[in-house]
């Protein structure tokens, strides 16, 4: 990512000396300046800063500002400044909850994990899945961890999970996908999900 700053055409080094200069800021997340830059005279045509991707599914801004203490006077003074934004690719995951019929009267937890995102997770990540809710006299499964293998960006995988209730039956499933945050991901916070079914 770069911003590029440019001197209007037309306009002599003898109307702008060596008093102007450029300051380029960066951020990631919205953090303080994790870095700040002031080049030299604008003695040249133009000026460019670059910043590498800061990876890890951050978010940065690339800020540039000439003659930032209004020395220079200027036919225009509202264009002086530009910000670039960029999120790193990232992966995305989510967990549903569905319900699988099993025939007429019958039912079972069925898990969908999506990778939402647009990079793909690169590593494995497990599945954590349990009954939070049973009815007396239902026997309850215990916890289970899936494991689920590099997953493409907008594929899905599902599994079955819990024995085989009749529809009259309410139990309620609580997942959470990546519980041990193997993934970097755009939103550490939509793992999580509770549903009863049926």
């Amino acid at each position: 990512m770069h911003v590029q700053v440019r001197r209007r055409s037309g306009v002599h080094d003898s109307e702008i000396g060596s008093r102007l200069s450029l300051i380029f800021t960066s951020t990631v997340n919205g953090a303080k300046p994790s870095s700040t830059t002031v080049c030299p005279p604008l003695s040249q045509q133009r000026v460019e800063s670059s910043m590498a991707n800061p990876g890890g599914c951050a978010q940065a801004q690339l800020r540039a500002v000439a003659d930032s203490q209004q020395i220079v006077a200027e036919v225009s003074e509202g264009n002086n400044s530009q910000v670039r934004s960029q999120v790193s690719p990232c992966a995305d995951l989510v967990v549903r909850i569905e319900k699988d019929d099993v025939g007429s009267l019958k039912y079972q937890a069925r898990l969908k994990v999506t990778n939402k995102g647009n990079r793909k997770t690169g590593r494995h990540c497990m599945v954590l899945v349990r009954e939070i809710s049973v009815p007396v006299g239902v026997i309850a499964t215990p916890p289970t961890d899936k494991r689920i293998d590099d997953l493409g960006v907008g594929k899905s995988t599902s599994f079955s999970y819990g024995g085989e209730h009749f529809k009259t039956t309410t139990v309620g499933y609580h997942a959470i996908v990546d519980r041990f945050d193997n993934v970097k991901e755009f939103d550490e916070n939509n793992n999580s999900v509770q549903k009863s079914l049926p």
